[in-house]
C-alpha cells in the first residue's frame, strides 16, 4: 500500500505534514523521515489501538528534528465521510510516495 502525504506549510507553526497510512511499513518510514526532518506530522489511521502501539513513544513529544507527532484516528481514505474539512485545513501541497514490495 502506498503512503500518501500532504503537506501543508504553515508558517506561524513551521511545516505540517498529513500522513495516511501512517502505521503500514512505508507510513511509518514516512512518518519518521519527516518528524527527523523538523516536520510536525498529523497521522490520519484508521485504528487507534494500533496507532498507539506504533507511536506510543512518539505522540505529542518532539522528535530529534523538533518534530510533533499528532495521531487522527477513524480516517478512513475509502470512506468520504471520514476525510473531514478539517483534516485538509492549510493542506498546500501533496506528495505521494509507494512502497515497493520484494
Amino acid at each position: 500500500m502506498a503512503a500518501l502525504i500532504l503537506v501543508s506549510v504553515v508558517v506561524a507553526a513551521g511545516p505540517v505534514a498529513l500522513v495516511f497510512g501512517a502505521t503500514g511499513k512505508a507510513g511509518r518510514e514516512v512518518v519518521e523521515s519527516l518528524l527527523g526532518q523538523g516536520f510536525d506530522v498529523v497521522a490520519a489511521v484508521r485504528n487507534s489501538t494500533k496507532a498507539s502501539e506504533v507511536f506510543a513513544s512518539r505522540m505529542g513529544w518532539p522528535s530529534k528534528g523538533n518534530g510533533v507527532l499528532d495521531v487522527r484516528s477513524g480516517v478512513d481514505v475509502t470512506d468520504s465521510s471520514t476525510l473531514t474539512p478539517a483534516l485538509f485545513e492549510d493542506v498546500k501541497h501533496v506528495s505521494r510516495r509507494r512502497h515497493r514490495s520484494a
